[in-house]
């Protein structure tokens, strides 16, 4: 099966944005930078609202000791759950973080 391409899709449409919805995306190169801020950032959103964290691809040559495993790990700890991830470009890769359904009550 041949891969899609998804180059030309609008960067809102990948990002999942809504009506009604907020996207927040934020663009880090390190995970100390990343550890320090996501609290933050997860206190931004809504019940319905999605946090994007993106970080540089392996290929992109920009130093970065972020990769997947360790975004995931970073959010999942803060209480939400990724659901997507996306490539914003050639050299930067995201991943979105929303609240846990059993907690967008709670909100």
């Amino acid at each position: 099966m041949p891969e899609k391409d998804y180059s030309s899709t609008p960067l809102s449409t990948k990002l999942g944005a809504k009506p009604g919805a907020g996207v927040v995306v934020f663009f880090t190169t390190e995970r100390s930078d990343l550890e320090r801020r996501f609290e933050a950032l997860r206190d931004t959103l809504d019940p319905a609202d999605g946090l994007w964290i993106a970080w540089p691809k392996k290929a992109a040559k920009l130093e970065t000791d972020l990769d997947f495993e360790t975004v995931q790990g970073i959010g999942l700890a803060a209480g939400l759950v990724d659901n997507k991830s996306c490539a914003i470009d050639g050299d930067w890769q995201a991943v979105r973080f929303v609240w846990r359904r059993e907690d967008r009550d709670r909100r």
